[in-house]
């Protein structure tokens, strides 16, 4: 049997995740692993810094090249699909105000990601080489950062994305495991002839030919007044300027250690093209430009009775597509 005919079949995540050769497992509802969100995508993370500041310094863009940059790293809600998602509150800050205020967050986005758990961690104190990083593995799951942008936007500099999104992470309730994703490597993304080529640690033969993953995400919006759900984007894995691998050397480059059930989110999956674009924030240019769906309603951010519903799959001529399910979530309002 070939990796494009691997059986599909379900079985609930224990604590200790093994490589199957099945295609898809299911996991229940217990405490996930220890959780890092990293920045894949270079037209994301340049758009998005230019939407919370004025411009990039010469620092940044060799660092965007050269390094991985992890966000959020701190304790985060991971909830399964179809969780209804609380309006968080927050401090507030606008420009103008001598002071921030703790009010409900008035610019609630999604970040349309990928996660991937862990299987066969590393000891404390031991890397992992980039070149034996997928052995470390399981599979991967829908992924969506939720994020509060004028939370962030307060506490973004110096420090960093913390309560702007650790009120809730969506993912979706089947992992699709690294055997069944074989059929779709391919290439990693191509860089730019005068970017900074990776440091030593993150660069690997192997994994520049094939350490890349052809996985298409969508994200779909449902508002009250519609009956079904409009798509807003449609990226692809692919397109990703760091490979799983390269995420997984880094994440333990400094001798932390993976546990069976981390969970390792992709960052948000933004290509360069309008429809490819992986949040509301860069859909509508920081709020400056609503979009305008086909019910005649526009939208900058997510409204309260908003459902947003994320939707990914691997297709390639010869092999069975595989599909990844959902992962979706309902706007519930703010506690008052």
């Amino acid at each position: 049997m070939n990796a494009c005919e691997t059986t599909i079949f379900t079985s609930h995540c224990s604590a200790e995740i093994g490589r199957t050769s099945g295609c898809s497992v299911s996991h229940g509802p217990g405490p996930a692993g220890a959780g890092c969100s990293f920045r894949e995508s270079e037209s994301g993370t340049c758009s998005v810094s230019l939407l919370f500041s004025s411009g990039f310094s010469e620092v940044f863009i060799d660092s965007l090249s050269a390094f991985l940059w992890a966000a959020g790293t701190g304790r985060r809600r991971i909830v399964v699909s179809g969780t209804g998602v609380r309006r968080p509150r927050g401090q507030l800050k606008a420009p103008d105000a001598p002071a921030p205020v703790y009010a409900p967050s008035r610019r609630l986005d999604y970040e349309v990601e990928l996660g991937f758990i862990a299987g066969s961690g590393n000891r404390l104190g031991r890397t992992i080489p980039v070149g034996e990083a997928l052995e470390h593995v399981f599979g991967a799951v829908l992924l969506n950062d939720w994020s509060a942008r004028d939370i962030q936007a307060w506490e973004y500099q110096p420090l960093g994305p913390f309560l702007a999104k650790s009120f809730a992470t969506t993912i979706s309730p089947w992992i699709v495991t690294m055997d069944a994703l074989e059929p779709y490597r391919c290439p990693a993304f191509a860089r730019a002839a005068d970017d900074p080529r990776p440091l030593p640690y993150l660069l690997d033969e192997v994994d520049q030919r094939e350490g890349g993953l052809g996985i298409e995400v969508e994200m779909h919006l449902r508002t009250p007044k519609m009956k079904a759900s409009e798509r807003l984007s449609r990226g692809d894995f692919r397109d990703s300027y760091w490979t799983l691998a390269q995420i997984v050397a880094h994440q333990t480059s400094n001798g932390c250690n993976l546990l069976p059930g981390d969970l390792l989110g992709s960052g948000t999956l933004s290509g360069t093209s309008a429809g490819s674009l992986g949040s509301l924030m860069e859909l509508s240019l920081g709020g400056k430009s609503p979009l305008q769906l086909a019910s005649g309603e526009t939208r900058t951010y997510l409204e309260d009775g908003d459902e947003v519903i994320q939707r990914g799959r691997c297709a390639r001529e010869g092999c069975a597509t595989i599909g990844f399910g959902e992962a979706s979530g309902r706007i519930l309002p703010a506690v008052k």
